[in-house]
């Protein structure tokens, strides 16, 4: 939506940049100057990659949009320092508001603080932060996002009862009457400053990779599709904060259960972006106090075992790990299997250059993602 019409209602050419150079910020730099891009939107995860090793990418651009997910102030802070664009602007707001809702156009002195605000309403959209009782709360008070406004969605489509919980009607918060507004489910509070700083999630509704994603629901698929007794999905952190989906479960008959299964199971039934990037079998779930499930005791772990290995295995074994913070990789694992993704891939190939002083194609991972084939790509690039 963006994208497509915000250049072509404006009198704008679009470009199209091919996702090998997008994810490789030197070539997205290169890129950027060369097709003379003025107006940028990209993910917050994609922004923060390129600022680790190109913060001088959007040089010479007017907008740089970023949003998808809370940002980084170190990021930002690096692109600014560097040779930033004429505008960064921080953006938030779910695809109920069609599509942002509030933009921060942000400089060192937002920063100062070390949070990025979401910053104040766009034009013909309302933000009200509000309590539980639904009244408006004080500077510096957290509460609820509720958005009004041209851009509100009329609603969900055959889902009357969602309708009712998420798009209410609100009198006493303007003085003509009342108001339709969209609950968002997002906690934030008002600066001092008048921006609006965002605070995390009020649900059991998580965000990964710009993806709205409510937890629940993988865990009734996997339910379904089993066999398996109890199953709890986590986000796991990863370096960078990067988030994955970690899926653990206990399954009915551990000797028939396989991972590789179940995760093309979840692979035909649910969106890609929804499917866990790591299976954890496990002997039983811990529960706390209450008999639930601690999901703050759930750490994903890969057992493996380690054999005799050469300096270039050992050191491209080291930056997989760390990137996908699992405690050892052999030389037959996988590096999508153990949870990478395109943007990880990114960074760890422009880790393993610098560290093995060899170039080569971010391209080559995915032709050959198993340890053992990658360490052979990158012999041979040397």
């Amino acid at each position: 939506i963006f994208e497509v019409w915000g250049a072509l209602l404006n009198g704008a050419a679009l470009v199209l940049v091919p996702k090998a150079r997008a994810l490789d910020p030197h070539a997205l730099r290169d890129e950027l100057a060369e097709r003379r891009a003025s107006v940028m939107f990209l993910t917050t995860s994609l922004f923060n990659l390129t600022a680790q090793s190109r913060p001088d990418a959007f040089a010479g651009l007017r907008y740089v949009v970023i949003g998808g997910e809370r940002a980084d102030a170190e990021a930002m802070r690096a692109v600014l320092r560097a040779a930033p664009p004429k505008h960064l602007i921080n953006g938030y707001g779910p695809t109920e508001g069609t599509t942002f809702s509030t933009a921060c156009d942000v400089t060192l002195e937002t920063l100062s603080n070390g949070t990025v605000p979401i910053g104040r309403p766009i034009r013909n959209t309302s933000i009200y932060i509000l309590d539980h009782d639904r009244c408006p709360v004080g500077v510096e008070e957290p509460g609820e996002i509720y958005i009004g406004g041209d851009g509100i969605a009329r609603g969900y489509l055959n889902r009357p009862e969602l309708n009712r919980e998420r798009f209410v009607t609100i009198e006493g918060l303007q003085p003509d009457g009342s108001v339709r507004l969209y609950r968002t489910g997002d906690m934030a509070r008002w600066r001092s400053d008048g921006m609006i700083e965002f605070l995390g999630r009020t649900d059991f509704q998580v965000k990964v990779r710009g993806h709205r994603i409510e937890l629940e629901e993988i865990e009734a698929t996997i339910m379904r599709l089993g066999p398996v007794k109890t199953v709890a999905v986590t986000v796991h952190e990863q370096a960078h904060g990067d988030k994955a989906l970690v899926a653990h479960v206990v399954p009915q008959s551990p000797d028939r259960f396989t991972v590789s299964a179940l995760q093309a199971a979840l692979a035909e039934s649910l969106p890609r972006y929804m499917v866990p990037s790591r299976i954890v079998v496990r002997d039983a779930m811990p529960l706390n106090a209450n008999g639930k499930i601690d999901r703050g005791a759930l750490v994903a772990s890969d057992a493996g075992t380690s054999r005799s290995r050469d300096a270039h295995e050992v050191a491209i074994a080291a930056v997989w790990a760390a990137l996908l913070d699992v405690p050892t990789v052999n030389a037959d694992d996988r590096f999508f299997e153990l949870g990478g993704t395109s943007l990880l891939a990114a960074r760890m190939v422009l880790q393993v250059r610098e560290v093995c002083r060899a170039e080569f194609p971010l391209q080559t991972l995915y032709e050959s993602d198993r340890l053992r084939d990658f360490v052979e790509v990158v012999r041979s690039a040397q």
